[in-house]
């Protein structure tokens, strides 16, 4: 495989990016954040260049789901809707190897249906939106390569809006698109490490600071949506986050040492939310004590 320059290449299988195309070894937002979220020693574990024995994962059925509902949005790749109940016959099962054998997605005919019906009101929906029909013009799915401080970095953006310096990051859920709740997800999840790495990327590619949303859609009707950004302060939350994961890889990647958990005995103290918890439960007998005491 041909190294790719810095840049934002079309056209990259997503193939082909996961296993790094680097002409060095890079970070991406993912392997960031479970180097800080985990340890060291589990981004060396899913790194492709890093870890001899990487394999790509194997997708969940929601993952599978979500890689459809991106096909279909951005066109990028074909989708071939099979009229069988389930994936359990060997019938389907071969139907199906064929098709990706083929690099077109299999989905159920019922599935395909709730794409269709997903695709349909997500893009009337923007055309009402404050943000507008984003999709109605851009580039889908470039990889984006680039250097800082002489480390590789690498990012694959959903959708590119070049008129509007926009990246648009397309999420569905089997959960709620409520605002409040996902954006729990959102930090849990690490994908605030996409926003902030995405948008580092293009700067340094290109000289401009874009604007980063996500559009997360419910899979489930109505096919709800919501469009989220992070404001100030969660930025600099996840710049602060992203800074120390980044010093750290590079520290790594100097003394190719990738420590995992603490190798010293670690004092666990009562969470926050169980002294909050205790204390209430203490409150709450010592009121009934009282009660008692009153009316005897």
């Amino acid at each position: 495989m041909t190294p790719l320059p810095a840049g934002l290449h079309e056209g990259v299988p997503e193939a082909v990016y996961h296993k790094d195309p680097t002409a060095g070894v890079s970070a991406s937002a993912s392997i960031l954040y479970t180097l800080y979220s985990q340890s060291p020693r589990h981004a060396w574990h899913a790194h492709p260049k890093l870890n001899p024995r990487w394999t790509p994962g194997k997708s969940t059925p929601a993952q599978a789901f979500g890689r459809a509902a991106h096909a279909v949005l951005f066109g990028t790749a074909k989708v071939v809707a099979l009229d069988f109940a389930d994936w359990k016959t060997k019938a389907a099962r071969e139907a199906r190897e064929m098709i990706e054998g083929q690099g077109d997605i299999a989905l159920l005919a019922r599935q395909a249906d709730r794409l269709e019906r997903m695709h349909d009101t997500l893009r009337q929906g923007m055309k009402s939106h404050a943000l507008g029909d984003v999709f109605d013009e851009g580039t889908p799915e470039l990889t984006a390569i680039w250097q800082d401080d002489g480390a590789w970095l690498r990012g694959r953006l959903d959708w590119w809006r070049e008129k509007d310096d926009l990246i648009v990051d397309y999420k569905t859920t089997e959960g709620s698109a409520d605002p409040d709740q996902w954006s729990r997800n959102l930090f849990s999840l690490g994908s605030d490490f996409q926003s902030v790495l995405y948008r580092q990327g293009v700067a340094k590619i290109l000289g401009i600071m874009p604007r980063f949303v996500f559009i997360v859609q419910e899979v489930d009707p109505p096919h709800a949506f919501s469009v989220l950004d992070l404001d100030d302060a969660a930025c600099e939350f996840t710049t602060n986050r992203l800074a120390h994961a980044f010093h750290t890889w590079r520290e790594c990647l100097r003394t190719k040492k990738w420590p995992g958990y603490p190798s010293q005995v670690c004092h666990v103290s009562p969470p926050v939310w169980a002294v909050k918890a205790e204390e209430t439960r203490a409150l709450a007998a010592a009121a009934s004590r009282e009660i008692i005491t009153e009316a005897v």
